[in-house]
């Protein structure tokens, strides 16, 4: 998998895509180069079991393949941890979030 020269910044494919970068924004790319979330998010990582961290108006939240919106952009920080559980860090406290595999 080869992701164009175009842009300015990637990451590793995972679960079948990766993070690009172009103009300032991030999105998502296939393994064809596809692009198949928008160039929208300040930041954004990698996906995994179908959900990845991405980052709007300086706060992070989570998406799924689909880029619907699945946990709320409010958070300052978002840790992956393992398969079911992400902690989440808000400021000096810290809250995990176990994924269920529902939306």
């Amino acid at each position: 998998m080869v992701i164009p020269m175009k842009y300015e910044d990637a990451n590793v494919f995972s679960d079948g895509l990766a993070s690009v970068k172009l103009g300032g924004k991030w999105g998502f790319v296939d393994s064809k180069g596809k692009e198949v979330i928008a160039l929208q998010y300040e930041d954004a990582k990698h996906f995994e079991e179908g959900y990845a961290a991405a980052k709007q108006n300086g706060k992070w939240g989570v998406i799924n393949k689909e880029n619907k919106l699945i946990v709320g952009f409010i958070y300052d920080e978002i840790i992956w941890i393992k398969n079911d559980a992400n902690e989440i860090r808000i400021k000096k406290e810290t809250n995990i979030l176990m994924w269920t595999g529902r939306e």
